[in-house]
This record gives structure tokens, sequence and C-alpha cells, in this order.
């Protein structure tokens, strides 16, 4: 009994050091293998490269710059025109406005003309500022719009999705909402590309749905009360019934417009502090937004769709973006994207470039009299896999770049965000502020408002100095 019970123990220990090499053996193959990948992203993250050998590699510093040799021979800038504010005329510290106008202007002279004009007579003025996350909840676009406001005069929030998914952070309005459903680009509800409005998306209802805005009086100046709030749908066959009150009262008269390609517009004027619209029927119809307004002054529109790359502008009709110009025209532009293009390892966004080449082309041709900005990608950062570091994302510098050179292809403006916000430390000098999140990729309200400053006054400059070059009265 003893014999077989020690034997019984020797078996059950048996040695297995000899699978041990050729598993390393595998696990080796396999790493070299992963190491054969390449890197590839997605909108917001990356997949890291597989290297053995990292540790005993020279370590390369982070560029300062992109190299010129690895831009393509047409980003070469031509040679401005007179009437072209250049950058090295902006006081030091100032990062200047890149206008790459031609003889039709489409840079920043008509906006500036615009300003000068309300400044003579009180006209209106109309912005809109296209973005993604980066100003999700008014965030810059809220403090440049009181900036303005309180400048050139104008009142209210502007145009606001009728249900929005950011509607309890967004500070400069509240809106409450219920029974419209959103349809947008690859999102659950079916998705007609024909029906879709700025914003890129629409809404329909169950056959009963309300949208409620109410001005704010914090933190924001001249929101609390506006003069007009209008109301965006797509006109269909299907019977609606459309009611506005106003402060709680009882319903208002509405004036109405319709466009050729069938976009509407109705309207309600008074004082308004709170305003609510109710939507009975009309299970087909697409709604689009409310906007708040004042008659006269500047307004701002922050179109911002979180995950957006920009390029869903150049997707949407021509014919329903020309209606917004003959409902709401706009005098200036802006296009603001990148946070989701932006890759760590990757330097070729020419692709990128075309499409929003064909996006701004669209604008251009749907909003003939707007001026058009493009501001670039901002700062985002992340840690180096050695040593823990932070800098910025090598992809940051060569979207950039492609920004840069879409502007300069469709003759509009340049505003390199980028730069800015290195004068200002970097997004994580902004962080060590609490200007940032420390996701090192997004501002919130605090990087929001110096950011704005920042923007505001290199309008200011650029408009100053244009006025000066070509002897405005």
């Amino acid at each position: 009994m003893t014999t077989f019970a020690a034997h019984s123990v020797m078996k059950e220990g048996k040695n297995h050091v000899y699978y041990l090499f050729p598993l390393l053996l595998l696990v080796v193959a396999a790493l070299l293998g992963l190491h054969q990948v390449p890197r590839w992203w997605t909108r917001e993250h990356h997949l890291r490269q597989v290297d053995l050998l990292a540790d005993l590699r020279p370590r390369q510093e982070p560029r300062a710059v992109v190299p010129s040799d690895t831009l393509e021979q047409d980003t070469v800038a031509a040679k401005p025109e007179a009437h072209v504010v250049l950058p090295d005329s902006f006081p030091e510290g100032m990062t200047a406005i890149e206008d790459y106008s031609d003889s039709a202007l489409r840079g920043m002279p008509r906006f500036y003309d615009a300003l000068r004009q309300t400044e003579r007579d009180g006209s209106r003025v109309r912005v809109a500022y296209f973005g993604d996350s980066f100003i999700e909840g008014d965030i810059l676009t809220g403090n440049l719009r009181e900036l303005l406001q309180g400048k050139y005069g104008g009142g209210g929030v502007g145009f606001v999705p009728v249900s929005s998914e950011v509607s309890q952070f967004r500070q400069t309005v509240l809106l409450t909402s219920s029974g419209f459903l959103r349809h947008v680009r690859h999102g659950e509800a079916s998705f007609r590309p024909s029906l879709q409005g700025i914003m890129g998306d629409y809404f329909t209802t169950q056959g009963s749905a309300f949208a409620q805005l109410k001005g704010s009086k914090r933190p924001l100046a001249y929101l609390d009360t506006c003069e007009l709030s209008t109301i965006f749908y797509l006109a269909q066959e299907d019977t609606m019934e459309l009611t506005c009150t106003i402060n709680g009262g009882q319903p208002v008269e509405l004036r109405h417009e319709t466009t050729a390609s069938g976009v509407c517009a109705a309207t309600a004027e008074g004082r308004i502090g709170q305003v609510r619209w109710s939507v009975e029927g009309g299970r087909e119809t697409p709604f689009f937004g409310v906007a708040m307004d004042n008659r006269r002054g500047v307004s701002l529109d922050n179109f911002s769709v979180r995950g957006s790359d920009g390029l869903q502008t150049g997707r949407i009709p021509l014919e329903t973006l020309s209606s917004f110009q003959e409902l709401r025209p706009y005098d200036l532009i802006v296009l603001e994207y990148g946070l989701n293009v932006a890759s760590a390892g990757r330097r070729d966004y020419s692709g990128y470039r075309q499409g929003l080449v064909r996006a701004i082309d669209k604008l251009k041709e749907a909003f003939p009299q707007a001026s058009v900005l493009v501001v670039s990608v901002g700062d985002r950062e992340e840690r180096d896999e050695d040593n823990g570091e932070l800098h910025t994302i090598d992809g940051v510098l060569y979207l950039l770049e492609a920004q840069r050179a879409a502007a300069r292809e469709c003759h509009v403006a340049f505003w390199n965000l980028y730069e800015a916000m290195l004068r200002e430390g970097g997004i994580v000098g902004m962080v060590e502020r609490r200007q940032a999140n420390r996701d090192y990729t997004h501002i919130n309200y605090q990087g929001g408002k110096r950011l704005a400053r920042l923007l505001f006054d290199t309008l200011e400059e650029g408009k100053e100095q244009y006025e000066r070059l070509n002897e405005k009265d």
C-alpha cells in the first residue's frame, strides 16, 4: 500500500517544464505577427502597435511642426490680394485669421461689412457656427454670442433643436420637449437623407409633441428675453395643427413663410421670456428646430453635432440649405471640426480635405452672401507609451494643414485654433487652470470663455485692419 501511494504521488507531480519552450516560441511568434499589423483608428480611438523591442529603440521626440516636405504641393499658398489682412500685421501674441479670399471675397470681408452696417443702422447679422462636441452645450459659442451682442446689439440664443440630448447640460437656454423622435444617419430610427435639415438630422412626432424654450438669465447676458421665436419644419401632405404660446399665455397669431422646396418657418412675435410650440398630428412632418432672436443686432446659431467630422453638411440637400438662406440668411459660416478626425500616427488626410472642400463649396453655393471661416482642430494630447508624458497627438498637426489647405483651395478664411491654444499653454495648461477636461481633448465652460475672447478679439482686430486697408467710412 505504501509503495502504491508513493508511486501515485510521483505520477501526479509529473514535471511539465518541457512544454514551456514551445509555448514561449508560440507567444513570441504571435507577438511578432501582431507587430506586422499596422496601426488603425476609429474616429476617437486607435490601436497601438505591438513592439517587443520598444525599450531598445532610440526615443523620438514628438514634432512641434509638420515637416514641409510631407505636405502636398497644392497646399502652397498663392500670394494674397491687397484686401487680405496679412498675419504678420496683427499684434504680437494674437493668432491672426488667414484670409484666402479671391475676387468673390468669400473670406472675412463680407462679415466685416455686415458688422459695420449694423453699427450704423442696427441691421441684423447672423452667424452659423458648425462644430462637434468641442462646442456642445454652447461652450465657446455662448460666450462668443455674448461678446458680439454686447458690442453690436441683439439678443436670444438663436437656433435650438426641438429635442436635444444635452438640454440639461446647456446653460444658455432651458429646453423641455416631448414627443419628438430624432432621425439621424446611422441612428436607430429610419433616416431619409432628403428630409434632413441644416444640422443633418430631423425630428418626427408620434401624433402629439411640444418644445418649450425659456431664456436664461445666468451665466450670460442678452438671453433672458427676445422678440421673435421661429419654428422650422418641412411641409408634408399630412394634417398638422401648430400652436404657440408666449410666457404661458394664450395661443398667438403666427406669421408663415414657405420656400419653393417646402421648408417652412412659423414666427411668433412679442416680449418672449418663454415660448411653447405644440404640434398635433403631423406624423410625417419633419421638424428641425426653434430660433430665439431679436429683430436687430447679432444672432449666433450653435450647430454642434456630437461625433461629427464636419462632412455631413456636404450631404445635406442643396435645396434645403438654400431654403435656410431664404428664411435665415447668414453673414458668417464657421466650420470647426477635427476632434473626431485626428488620430495618433495618421498623416494622410487628403481624403478628408477633399470631403471638406465639397462641404465648403456646397455651403458657399447655398449661402452666396456669407463669409466662411474654417477653424482648425484644437490641441489634443495623449500620454507617451514609454514615460507617460503628455504630448500633442501628431495627427493633429497633419489634420491642421489639411484644413488650412481646404480653406485655401476654397478661397475662404482660416483660423489656427491649435496655435491660439498653444499661446494659452495648450490643452495641458488649460487643464491645470481648470479650463479643460482631463481627457486632454475637450474644453469646459471656463475654457470656452477664454477661447471665445481670443476669437472675438481676433475678429475685431481683423475688422479694424480691413477697414483701414480699404478706407471704409
